[in-house]
């Protein structure tokens, strides 16, 4: 048996003719659009739904920039201010 989720049947409308698609998603995080290529789910003709199993959501996550974290350094004002004057 596959570790791939395998659905039979529409979560929400229980639709049989729900099946597994790959294209490119496009999603919008804080009024920026970003574009998530070849995402592996499934798609139900009939009522719309989208089903991503664990591996999809890791590419959307990785491709989010909500995810994309700043990182700031833990610099005090002094050991900032100190690495200005020796210049």
């Amino acid at each position: 048996m596959s570790d791939k989720l395998q659905i039979k049947s529409c979560p929400t409308c229980s639709s049989d003719k729900i099946r597994r698609v790959v294209r490119d998603i496009t999603r919008e995080y804080k009024r920026q659009t970003y574009i998530v290529p070849k995402v592996g789910f499934y798609e139900c003709p009939n009522c719309g739904e989208k089903v991503y199993d664990h591996e999809a959501m890791q590419k959307i996550k990785i491709h989010s920039p909500a995810d994309h974290k700043v990182v700031v350094p833990s610099w005090t004002l002094e050991e900032l201010l100190a690495g200005i004057n020796k210049k």
